[in-house]
C-alpha cells in the first residue's frame, strides 16, 4: 500500500483510522480521547518532498496527450489554453486527493495547511476554467462530442491512459492513479449517456456554489448540520489540539535549528481564519474550520477518497475528457 511509505497506520484517539473516515472518538467516558501522535515531522517532509515534485512535474513535463492526437496543433493558442487548464485540473486534484489521503494530524500540519491554501487559486481557476469552457461549447459541438464518444466506446479511456502516463512520470502513486481513473469511468458513462445534459448539470451546480457563502462561518454551520453538534465539536477539539503539537514541534525545531527568538512570528490566526474557501476549493470538497491556532482546511467529505465523487472532480475529469475529444474533432475536420 502506497501510504505505507510515509505514513504509520494506526488509531487516532482510539477511534478508528482515518481512512476509514470516522469523526467520533472513543473513551469510557465519551469524551475526546486525546490524539496519538502517528505521522513524524521527517515522514511528513518525505511526503510533502513528493507532493511537490509531482505538482512541478505536472506544471512542466511533456504531455502524453499529444501523441494519442498527433494532428492536434500544439502551437496554437487555442491548444496552448486548453494545455494549461488541463495541467492546472491534474495539479488540483492531485493535491485535495494527496490531502485526503492524509489522517487528520498530516492534514493539519504547517506544510500541507501553507500548500492547500496556496493552491485555492489554481483549484479556482481550474474549476471555473473548466466551467467557461464547458458553457462555451455549441449545441452542436455537445451533440458532436457525445456522438463520437458512443461512436468509439473506448476513447474516453484511451485519453485517460494517456493523462495516467503523465501521472506516473510524474512519480503519482497508483493508488491516487486509480482514483483518478474511478472518476474517468464515472464521467465517461455519463458522457455516452448524454454530453450536453452532463455539462449543463455540472454549469448548473457549479454557479450555485459560486452564489453561496464561502466564508469559515458558513463551513462551520454546515459540518455542524452535517455530524451534529457534538460530534462536530469533538472533532473541532481533536484537530485544534493535533495543530497546536505540531506547532510545539515546529517551535522546538527552530529552537534547535539556532533560529530561536530571531524566528519569523507565526501569522496572525486571526487574519488565517479570516480566509475565505474559493469555489474551486468547495467544488472539490475541502471545508474549513475556524479554530483558535487559525483557519484549517479539513476534508468536508468525511472520509479518504471522498473526492472521487464530488462534483468538481467529475467536472475536471469528464471535463477534460470532453475538451480534448472535442479539439480532436476540430483538428480531424481541419
Amino acid at each position: 500500500m502506497e501510504r505505507r511509505d510515509f505514513l504509520k497506520v494506526g488509531v487516532i484517539g482510539g477511534a478508528g483510522t482515518a481512512a476509514a473516515g470516522t469523526l467520533g472518538c472513543a473513551g469510557t467516558t465519551g469524551a475526546a480521547a486525546p490524539p496519538v501522535a502517528l505521522v513524524s515531522p521527517e515522514e511528513m517532509d518525505r511526503f510533502l518532498a513528493r507532493l511537490d515534485g509531482g505538482l512541478d512535474k505536472l506544471k512542466t513535463g511533456e504531455s502524453s496527450i499529444a501523441s494519442l492526437f498527433p494532428k492536434l496543433d500544439s502551437t496554437d493558442s487555442n491548444h496552448q489554453k486548453q494545455d494549461v487548464l488541463v495541467r492546472k485540473t491534474l495539479r488540483s486534484l492531485l493535491l485535495v486527493g494527496s490531502f485526503n489521503d492524509l489522517p487528520e494530524e498530516g492534514r493539519v500540519h504547517p506544510g500541507v495547511q501553507d500548500r492547500m491554501w496556496s493552491g485555492m487559486g489554481e483549484m479556482d481557476e481550474a474549476m471555473l476554467g473548466m466551467t467557461s469552457a464547458l458553457d462555451s461549447l455549441t449545441p452542436t459541438e455537445r451533440a458532436d462530442i457525445g456522438l463520437r464518444m458512443r461512436k468509439d466506446p473506448g476513447l474516453g479511456m484511451r485519453i485517460v491512459e494517456a493523462i495516467d502516463q503523465d501521472a506516473a512520470k510524474a512519480g503519482i502513486p497508483m493508488e491516487r492513479r486509480l482514483h483518478l481513473r474511478a472518476i474517468a469511468v464515472e464521467a465517461c458513462s455519463r458522457m455516452k449517456q448524454s454530453t450536453p445534459l452532463l455539462i449543463d448539470e455540472y454549469v448548473t451546480k457549479v454557479n450555485k456554489v459560486a452564489a453561496r457563502p464561502a466564508n469559515v462561518a458558513e463551513f462551520e454551520r454546515r459540518l455542524v448540520a452535517q455530524m451534529g453538534e457534538e460530534a462536530f465539536f469533538q472533532y473541532r477539539e481533536r484537530t485544534e489540539a493535533l495543530a497546536r503539537r505540531w506547532n510545539v514541534a515546529s517551535a522546538g525545531q527552530a529552537a534547535n535549528d539556532g533560529a530561536g527568538p530571531n524566528a519569523p512570528p507565526a501569522a496572525d490566526p486571526h487574519q488565517r481564519s479570516s480566509r475565505v474557501l474559493t469555489v474551486g476549493g468547495i467544488l472539490l470538497g475541502v471545508g474549513a474550520l475556524s479554530l483558535l491556532v487559525g483557519g484549517i482546511i479539513v476534508s468536508s467529505g468525511g472520509f479518504v477518497g471522498a473526492f472521487v465523487m464530488t462534483v468538481g472532480a467529475l467536472l475536471g475529469i469528464g471535463g477534460l475528457i470532453t475538451l480534448i475529444v472535442g479539439a480532436a474533432i476540430r483538428a480531424s475536420e481541419g
